[in-house]
């Protein structure tokens, strides 16, 4: 069996429904079910740090995210989503407030926009062709490369305040490596934010984003922590309490009827009209309001509770 690609021990284990205490984790209890149905991969959990990772522990490269995979196809159509609650929780704190600001995994610049408007300088990086298309269509937005985090270092003389990593981590099959680079280019006592799907998570949110080869490596508030603070960095913030962001998604993954997905599904993109376009990105947002407004109300109760949200978002300063 491979070594754990964090701490590098060779206590590695296949997970199955008797390896694991999943009875209370209806996720992971899904995630393995999934997982044992794909020949080619495997799920191990390591028994020093608890890391669940697949193996084989290879990213599919820019060309899977770039290809006609529907949830892709339909995220860069419809480009009408809001910034989710971790750079919604980021901004608002105004920690640091300014500075340079380089966001890795960048998409269409979204976030990028919002840090901008609050007094940030940024740059964004991504290797989706697609993604980086769309967000230097955007007039705010100058500093905008297609590349990956290697390929950038070296072409950039700029020590940063802050790098963002939203739901990026979980993609990497380099994880050591690419915070050894973070740490090259982020100044002492810089920030670093992140996001990433939490296992833990207390509601059924479960899709094929899930599985292999899209997510490698699978997470919790422990493992994470314990992760940075070996690798140099103090915890500023964890949150992993459950959003009404978190409840509007189940919501409206619950209450899909499919329409969104047939019409673009069975189209090659070039062949939607803009008035089609136009109709999909209206039904997706009055969706998207209808399943915010039910998930506030159902918010309150989960909340009480300490229900854990399916994302961890995490603040850290790399020590100086």
């Amino acid at each position: 069996m491979p070594n754990c690609p964090l701490c590098e021990t060779y206590t590695t284990k296949e997970t199955s429904q008797n390896s694991l205490p999943l009875s209370s984790n209806l996720f992971l209890s899904k995630l393995i079910k999934s997982v044992d149905k794909m020949p080619d991969y495997s799920l191990l959990l390591c028994d020093k740090c608890h890391l669940i990772f697949t193996d084989p522990m290879k990213g599919p490269g820019s060309e899977f995210y770039e290809s006609d995979f529907l949830p892709y196809k339909i995220g860069r159509i419809l480009d009408n989503q809001q910034i989710r609650w971790p750079q919604r929780i980021f901004l608002n704190t105004g920690t640091p407030g300014k500075g340079d600001l380089l966001d890795v995994g960048c998409n269409t610049g979204l976030f990028l926009t919002e840090a901008l408007k609050s007094g940030y300088n940024v740059t964004g990086i991504d290797f989706d062709h697609n993604a980086i298309s769309i967000a230097k269509q955007n007039p705010l937005l100058k500093e905008i490369y297609l590349s990956t985090l290697d390929n950038f270092i070296p072409k950039t003389n700029i020590k940063y305040d802050i790098v963002t990593l939203f739901d990026v981590l979980e993609h990497l099959d380099d994880v050591k490596v690419i915070f050894k680079q973070l740490k090259t280019i982020l100044k002492p006592g810089g920030y670093l934010v992140l996001s990433i799907p939490n296992r833990d998570r207390g509601i059924d949110i479960f899709n094929e984003l899930d599985l292999p080869p899209h997510h490698l490596t699978h997470w919790n508030a422990k493992v994470l922590t314990s992760f940075l603070v070996n690798k140099g960095f103090n915890i500023i913030n964890i949150d992993n309490i459950i959003k009404y962001d978190d409840l509007a998604l189940y919501i409206s993954n619950k209450t899909s009827i499919g329409l969104v997905k047939n019409k673009i599904g069975n189209n090659k993109t070039d062949n939607l009209s803009t008035n089609t376009i136009k109709m999909l990105k209206i039904l997706s947002k009055l969706k998207n309001i209808l399943s915010f407004l039910l998930g506030r109300l159902l918010y309150l109760p989960l909340l009480i509770f300490k229900t854990q949200s399916p994302t961890i978002y995490v603040l850290a300063q790399l020590k100086k």
